[in-house]
């Protein structure tokens, strides 16, 4: 289980480098995640369908990236559906506590990058803000460096 006081629950990644799925990947885990400048897998970006399952797998280091600036909480893995979104995309979120009023918003990878995201993330957008998530979202579809990038660990899953 998962200690929350712990220091390495929330780690921050200087010029962090967030990878989305392939554009062309399916299927129940995607090679996605964040990586530190030098392509190392930040454990924390690891989600999670149970405790013995993860759902993304280290990512080859991108040859190209776009660049973000600013400060950011990485939120996982974005799930349009209602159930996986509460136990698994929204599973980050105890960290908006510590974090509030320090970053820009939070950034999600897609579970597919082929989703249609921006109606999905319009659709969820009034669950978020009941639920206390209420910064700026952006699904990342591209290789993106991140300035500042928050990672904390994913607090819950699916039961097993």
């Amino acid at each position: 289980m998962f200690d929350l006081e712990a220091p390495d629950d929330l780690v921050l990644v200087q010029d962090a480098i967030l990878v989305p799925p392939p554009v062309d990947g399916r299927g129940r885990q995607q090679a996605s995640g964040v990586l530190t400048p030098d392509g190392q897998m930040v454990a924390n970006s690891i989600s999670w369908s149970n405790s013995q399952e993860p759902v993304n797998s280290a990512p080859a280091m991108p040859d190209t990236v776009e660049t973000l600036s600013g400060t950011w909480m990485f939120g996982g893995t974005l799930y349009g559906h209602f159930g996986h979104f509460i136990t698994e995309s929204f599973a980050r979120a105890w960290a908006l506590d510590v974090l509030r009023g320090q970053i820009d918003g939070v950034l999600f990878t897609p579970k597919q990058t082929s989703a249609n995201l921006e109606p999905m993330i319009k659709a969820l957008r009034p669950l978020m803000d009941s639920l206390g998530l209420d910064v700026p979202v952006r699904c990342i579809t591209t290789p993106t460096r991140v300035e500042r990038l928050h990672v904390p660990r994913q607090a819950s899953a699916w039961a097993t």
